[in-house]
């Protein structure tokens, strides 16, 4: 259910909106509704949020003035509305498609890796050997977090979920990254991969610190599913296990315009920082 209460109306007794009446020329009919908060209770169901509403809207004659009364539906939340396009990803889960830069999936997880694909994402196509070489040594030269973040992971509550702590030291990555204010394409392009190694290790570092276990130095020179595990685990992965979660984080690199891409796209589009963005998509998972 919805409560009403910010409906002013509706506080107002019969009396006291004759007088309301009275003291507006031509008013015949109650004031409309203004727009408001609703307070929503847990119970509130999904359809009840997603209703139409009928507005209405004068037509226009040919030569601009107006005429008679139309009306045009306002669909409520985001479901059905298209919001941007993008050339990164396509999605049809009914014919069961999810493409990176018009490049099936499936052929990404068989032939490609996790370092790769970001290179997809990030500059349109796939990458050669000396292009490939230098992303997979700078995503291992970022694998560094400052002391402070891991202060920080070790005195949040104990009743603090894994999600509250990523999104908390992702913001307070910005402290200690020297282009944390900077927006220039290149900057921007340095930030994604040095968080693309930093949220695996705070994620890694955060579940053996809340399990009591001693945080594992990270290895710049295995591949990015590699030292998770090996930061997660506290030892070299095998060969399948570091195939099955490279092939994995291949699946979850990219869907299209999900509520944390909108949420990030959103923020960005203001010329706030990436860790910002970053925060703000964590937050809306």
């Amino acid at each position: 259910m919805v409560t009403d209460v910010c409906d002013p109306w509706k506080l107002l007794s019969p009396e006291q909106r004759n007088h309301v009446w009275k003291a507006i020329p031509g008013m015949s009919r109650p004031l409309p509704t203004p727009m408001c908060r609703l307070e929503s209770l847990p119970s509130l169901e999904y359809k009840e949020m997603s209703t139409t509403e009928v507005l209405p809207q004068q037509e226009k004659t040919e030569n601009g003035s107006r005429k008679t009364m139309a009306t045009s539906t306002v669909t409520k939340g985001l479901e059905g509305i298209v919001a941007a396009t993008s050339s990164i990803c396509f999605i049809d889960g009914d014919a069961g498609i999810l493409a990176y830069r018009g490049i099936d999936i499936h052929e990404l997880a068989k032939q490609s890796t996790f370092e790769e694909t970001c290179y997809l994402l990030w500059f349109g196509k796939l990458p050669n050997r000396a292009e490939l070489k230098d992303l997979q040594q700078r995503l291992g030269a970022e694998r560094k977090l400052d002391p402070a973040i891991i202060e920080l992971m070790r005195n949040v509550p104990k009743s603090a979920i894994p999600m509250e702590v990523l999104r908390t030291a992702v913001s307070a990555l910005a402290f200690y990254d020297s282009e944390s204010e900077a927006v220039d394409h290149d900057s921007n392009v340095r930030k994604a991969i040095r968080l693309t190694s930093q949220l695996a290790m705070i994620v890694a570092n955060y579940d053996r610190i809340r399990k009591g276990k001693p945080v594992v130095d990270a290895d710049p020179t295995i591949s990015h599913a590699a030292n998770f595990l090996l930061q997660l685990n506290g030892q070299k992965p095998t060969p399948t296990a570091e195939k099955a979660l490279d092939v994995a984080l291949i699946l979850h690199a990219d869907h299209e315009l999900n509520a944390s891409t909108f949420a990030a796209r959103v923020i960005a589009a203001t010329l706030a920082d990436m860790h910002s963005a970053v925060t703000g998509a964590i937050g809306a998972l």
